[in-house]
C-alpha cells in the first residue's frame, strides 16, 4: 500500500468544542470508519498529547504524518508508523529505547470531544451555587484538571500490534483521518474528583485505590464505598475502597482514579457519569 510520511511542526488548535455526546463504539475487521473515497486519508502520530510532560507545548508541536490515497488496515498503518517513529524531531535516543505502552496507545477521529464543555460549564456551576468555599474549590480544582487534559472522541479498538497483526476481528479498515498517540510507559496515576489534592502521584505495584486516595484526601461530599478506575485502554472499573468491602484490583500505570461527588444537587445526577466519559477518552 503506496503512503508517504513527513515530519509537521505547528501547534494544534483550539480542542474544546461543545455539541451532543457520541457514543464511542469497538471497531471490528468487518467495519469500515466512513470516509470521502475520494480524497486521501492521514495517520496524525504523536508520542504524547499529555499536559504532564514537561514542554507540553513543544513537544505537541512535533508530530509524523502517514498519508495514504486509499482505506487501509490498522494492521498496515502500525507498521508503518513503527517503521517511521524514529523521524520524530523529540526523539531521543532514549525515548526510542524504551518499550511503547501499547496498553495506553489510543486513536482518535477527532481531538474535541463534544461534551467537555458542557461537564466544565456545571463544574462552574455547582462552584457558584455551593454554599461553603471549601466545597466550591474541590469542582473548581477538578474543572481546571479536566480542561487542562486532552480529551477526544476515543475509539475503542486495540492497538497492540501484536494482537493486531494476529486477529483479525482487531484489524479494522480504516478510511478516516486519525490521530494515533503511542506512548512510553508512563510511571504515574492520575487522581481526581472529590478529594482536597487532586493531581498526578507516583504509580507503585500492587498499591490500590484505596492508597491513592488516602493520599489524596477524600472530602465529606465523596463516595465513600468505590473508586472508578480508568485504566489506560479506557476500561472502567468499580473498586471498592471501604473497610467492609476493600478487596485488592490492579491499577496499571497511566490509569485515573476518580472518586465520584455524593448527593449531588437536582439537576446534575448524571454529572459523575459524564465526567467518567470524559476520563476515558483522555489522550496520555
Amino acid at each position: 500500500m503506496p503512503y508517504s510520511f513527513h515530519v509537521c511542526r505547528k501547534l494544534i488548535p483550539a480542542l474544546f468544542s461543545a455539541v451532543l455526546l457520541l457514543p464511542c463504539m469497538p471497531l471490528s475487521a468487518k467495519e469500515t470508519i466512513s470516509h470521502d473515497a475520494n480524497a486521501s486519508l492521514e495517520m496524525r502520530v504523536y508520542h504524547s498529547l499529555s499536559p504532564q510532560n514537561s514542554n507540553h507545548s513543544a513537544k505537541n508541536s512535533s508530530h509524523l504524518i502517514l498519508t495514504y490515497r486509499e482505506p487501509i488496515r490498522l494492521e498496515q498503518i502500525l507498521a508503518d508508523t513503527l517503521a517511521n517513529i524514529s523521524q520524530l524531531p523529540q526523539s531521543s535516543q532514549e525515548t526510542l529505547n524504551e518499550q511503547l505502552y501499547w496498553t495506553g496507545a489510543s486513536v482518535f477521529s477527532s481531538l474535541q470531544h463534544p461534551n467537555k464543555n458542557e461537564v466544565l460549564q456545571k463544574l462552574n456551576q455547582l462552584a457558584t451555587q455551593t454554599g461553603t468555599a471549601a466545597e466550591a474549590e474541590f469542582y473548581n480544582q477538578l474543572q481546571q484538571q479536566i480542561l487542562n487534559l486532552v480529551i477526544g472522541q476515543r475509539l475503542f479498538t486495540p492497538l497492540d500490534y501484536d494482537r493486531v497483526r494476529i486477529n483479525k476481528n482487531a484489524n479494522p479498515l480504516v478510511n478516516q483521518d486519525l490521530t494515533l498517540v503511542l506512548p512510553n510507559r508512563p510511571s504515574t496515576i492520575l487522581v481526581l474528583g472529590a478529594v482536597k489534592q487532586s493531581g498526578y502521584q507516583t504509580w507503585h505495584i500492587r498499591q490500590d485505590a484505596a492508597s491513592y486516595l488516602d493520599k489524596a484526601m477524600p472530602s465529606a461530599t465523596a463516595e465513600n464505598s468505590y473508586a472508578t478506575v480508568i485504566q489506560p485502554d479506557g476500561n472502567v472499573e468499580q473498586h471498592p475502597i471501604a473497610y467492609w468491602n476493600k478487596n485488592h484490583h490492579d491499577i496499571a500505570p497511566g490509569s485515573v482514579i476518580y472518586l465520584a461527588f455524593d448527593n449531588l444537587p437536582s439537576g446534575f445526577s448524571q454529572l459523575n457519569d459524564d465526567i467518567v466519559n470524559l476520563l476515558r477518552n483522555r489522550a496520555l
